[in-house]
């Protein structure tokens, strides 16, 4: 039974086979901006820029991670954590694939 069959209100959608292929995330926002659906966008372009400017300046070591050495020193001068056990205990709630 299609949409219209039961009553329901059927958007119509045009996929592209290059739509299903995994793009980068770039991409995807261009897409979501481009086809009007801004609203499954959870942050704006400026608001990423200003995440990635700040994430750069932790990654001391430009591998694209930020671990525990890197967390430290700031989130004990903030005062969100008191020592590296607790900065440890912060990145492992997180850390879903075990990398640090």
């Amino acid at each position: 039974m299609d949409g219209e069959e039961s009553g329901e209100e059927v958007e119509d959608i045009h996929i592209k086979q290059a739509d299903l292929i995994h793009n980068s995330e770039y991409h995807s926002r261009k897409w979501l901006i481009k086809t009007g659906k801004e609203k499954y966008i959870d942050f704006g372009d400026a608001q990423l820029k200003e995440l990635r400017a700040c994430f750069n300046e932790l990654d001391d070591d430009g591998s694209g991670a930020i671990g525990v050495d890197e967390l430290e020193d700031p989130l004990i001068a903030l005062g969100l954590c008191e020592d590296r056990d607790q900065v440890q205990k912060l990145v492992d709630l997180v850390d879903d694939d075990g990398s640090s």
